[in-house]
């Protein structure tokens, strides 16, 4: 009797055994895919982000697409998020499309209002569109925000100076020259005041 439970038993118990082992195998293959899957989409968010943020002329087409996908991986919150758009906005005033660039830079501001950089390029946008008092009021926000920026000196001062308002052109124009460079656009922005000062003083 005990032999035959035994020969019954160890079966039902092998049987088992290989289930088991079964299961324990496509667990551990389905957690391997997951990390393989993982590894590649974190590789794209980082490679995505470096394309983003870069400031390569030649790949704006690129840097729009690339801030899109991270922006909506739904990751960033905060001032990334904020930055993400303004670089897309970047990305939209590069190739003129100047309505994008302004719905990003507003999204930007929207979300983290303390970040100059938005205002300054907003301000650039409004510029080229010919909205002086608009470039005026964004040009100020960021100067309150950061007076070391000589961008937002340089851009408010063509802004006075495209309305006749030349005494307060020139002084913004001194102003980006008379603090250090500062930012990406820094050298641009003081070359441009020096010029601009120079052909008013030539009239």
């Amino acid at each position: 009797m005990y032999a035959r439970l035994s020969r019954q038993f160890v079966p039902l118990v092998a049987a088992a055994t290989r289930w088991a082992l079964a299961l324990a195998l496509l667990a551990s293959s389905t957690v391997l895919a997951g990390l393989i899957a993982v590894r590649p989409a974190a590789a794209d968010f980082a490679g995505d982000h470096t394309l983003c943020h870069t400031f390569d002329s030649s790949k704006i087409t690129e840097k729009i697409a690339a801030c899109t996908r991270v922006i909506r991986t739904g990751r960033l919150r905060g001032q990334d998020l904020a930055i993400a758009y303004q670089d897309r906005a970047e990305g939209y005033r590069l190739a003129k499309d100047y309505d994008h660039a302004l719905e990003d830079f507003g999204r930007a501001i929207k979300i983290d209002p303390a970040i100059a950089y938005p205002y300054i390029n907003r301000a650039e946008v409004h510029r080229l569109k010919g909205d002086y008092d608009q470039v005026i009021a964004d040009a100020t926000q960021a100067i309150g925000l950061d007076p070391a920026l000589n961008a937002a000196w340089t851009i408010r001062g063509l802004a006075y100076k495209e309305i006749g308002a030349l005494a307060k052109a020139r002084e913004d124009f001194n102003h980006a020259l008379s603090i250090p460079v500062k930012g990406n656009d820094g050298g641009w922005a003081q070359d441009v005041a020096r010029a601009q000062l120079k052909a008013m003083d030539e009239k």
